[in-house]
């Protein structure tokens, strides 16, 4: 619990204890008030006035009691809300058409780009009018450019360059995979140097360690993805045979892994060494080989060596 929490429920506490101070010191009061006063000496040519100010300040009494009273009762009944719970609930609204209409009840994000402070396109507008996800929700005329990219974006994947980026850093949530959530923790992370450098410095990746074999390369100990990259370009063109088989297997392992086609094909994400291993297996078969680069054929005999990769 923060100190300004803390502060509000001692507040709060001290609130319910002072009513209830309040309340019983006014029913004494008007205990003391009936206890001493003697009826006897209240003459009827004289005691009109007094009776009068009696009467009102019982009647006061009552009020104020009754208030207090009304105060504690609905105290307990709706006890004080809890700000920072309130504050996390609207910050992340649940569906598309919430997380839009906080977008555009929002200042713009320029994230950069001076074109996201234009007003929003007519194509922008039928793109979000066509979405099905966003029904009963409406773009207001004076929405920007910006506003209308982050909500298309929240039916689109990241990048895979950005991708890489944010899983790098662990800086993506799983119920947060869209255009936009990755376009604004990208902006977060970037704005401070020092990301970038220990992206640029990270290891190289589990691909680039295949292509290290593949070219039969010895990067040093110290190597950084980065390097490994250039190292592997210069390789492909260096062994034309080489770079064209190393060439071929990306581009069927990326089509492979795309999320629309494991979902098509009902299957996991396989590893590379787990993808090599199927692909290899279907250029053996004469039967098959000619569909070795197929998505659909490919996922059949990864399911077949690694059962545990089908959903």
């Amino acid at each position: 619990m923060t100190g300004a929490s803390c502060q509000k429920q001692l507040e709060n506490r001290q609130c319910k204890f002072q009513g209830f101070a309040a309340f019983w010191g006014v029913e004494a009061g008007f205990g003391k008030l009936l206890g001493q006063t003697d009826w006897n000496e209240i003459r009827l040519k004289d005691g009109g006035l007094q009776m009068l100010e009696m009467g009102l300040g019982i009647l006061l009494s009552m009020l104020v009691i009754w208030a207090l009273v009304s105060r504690v009762v609905s105290w307990f009944k709706s006890p004080p809300t809890d700000t920072r719970t309130s504050r996390t609930n609207s910050a992340v609204p649940r569906g598309k058409a919430a997380r839009a209409k906080q977008i555009v009840s929002s200042p713009t994000v320029d994230l950069g780009a001076a074109w996201r402070l234009d007003p929003a396109t007519d194509r922008q507008r039928a793109r979000i009018e066509d979405e099905e996800g966003l029904r009963g929700f409406s773009l207001p005329r004076n929405a920007t450019k910006g506003q209308a990219s982050d909500i298309i974006g929240l039916f689109e994947p990241p990048d895979e360059e950005d991708l890489e980026f944010l899983k790098f850093f662990k800086a993506l949530a799983k119920d947060r995979t869209t255009q936009t959530d990755a376009a604004y923790a990208l902006a977060v992370l970037r704005a401070n140097p020092e990301n970038i450098r220990n992206f640029e410095n990270r290891p190289p990746t589990t691909v680039q360690n295949a292509a290290f074999k593949h070219f039969n390369l010895r990067p040093g100990k110290d190597v950084t993805s980065t390097e490994a990259e250039e190292m592997i370009a210069n390789a492909v063109e260096a062994a034309p045979a080489l770079g064209e088989r190393w060439n071929k297997l990306i581009a069927v392992y990326e089509e492979l892994i795309e999320r629309e086609t494991l979902e098509d094909c009902e299957i996991r994400k396989p590893s590379w060494s787990q993808f090599v291993k199927a692909f290899e297996a279907l250029e053996a078969d004469h039967e098959m080989a000619q569909d070795a680069d197929d998505p659909a054929a490919l996922s059949e005999k990864l399911i077949e060596l690694y059962p545990k990769l089908e959903r």
